[in-house]
């Protein structure tokens, strides 16, 4: 008799664990980066057709956490339900274990989720590599005005060595030409000596 009635109440236990079941939550790991939004997602299902009572909480390493007021928001679509967070910047405070609590009106639940923050790469933007090649080229410049080189000659600077070797040739022929000239008159004024002293 009293196993008859264990199995009665055992059975109704289960009956009632059955039909008012809780909320069945799901919130799968994230990952974010340093300084950047945070955007957290958690799915609660219901065996039966449930409502949300807006009465959730998000909490990281036990500390509750405000959510940005445009993106914490509860999309239904029937028995499933999700829940939004966003993080407007995420810190270092923000990496750890997340606990996502939510009342809905057929029971409350919770769950634990990870959330793992990296610190942002360094990323080379359009503007820091043009100005980076604008100190290169001007480097470059700089260089090539102390150490010319064949290949930064500018066509001015070929002209003027051209007029420059022109000009010594000119010098070097008008020296010769007055070199002959000397010789000549040196020797048409011995003559006109010589012919003087025999005509004396």
């Amino acid at each position: 008799m009293a196993g008859t009635c264990l199995i009665h109440c055992f059975l109704i236990q289960v009956l009632l664990i059955t039909v008012y079941a809780g909320p069945a939550v799901n919130c799968p790991n994230h990952n974010g980066t340093m300084e950047q939004p945070l955007r957290l997602t958690c799915n609660v299902t219901c065996k039966n057709k449930c409502a949300s009572t807006s009465n959730y909480k998000w909490k990281v390493n036990k500390t509750q956490i405000n959510c940005s007021e445009k993106q914490n928001r509860n999309i239904t679509d029937g028995n499933s339900h999700t829940f939004n967070c966003t993080i407007e910047s995420a810190l270092p405070i923000h990496n750890g274990t997340f606990t996502f609590w939510v009342q809905m009106n057929n029971g409350e639940n919770k769950t634990t989720f990870n959330v793992t923050i990296v610190t942002a790469a360094n990323p080379t933007t359009p503007s820091a590599v043009s100005t980076t090649n604008s100190h290169a080229h001007n480097e470059k410049l700089d260089i090539q005005k102390e150490n010319p080189s064949s290949e930064g000659r500018s066509p001015e600077v070929a002209l003027g060595v051209l007029l420059m070797i022109c000009l010594a040739l000119c010098i070097m022929v008008a020296v010769l030409f007055m070199r002959n000239n000397n010789c000549n008159m040196l020797s048409i004024f011995t003559r006109r000596m010589i012919t003087e002293t025999e005509v004396i």
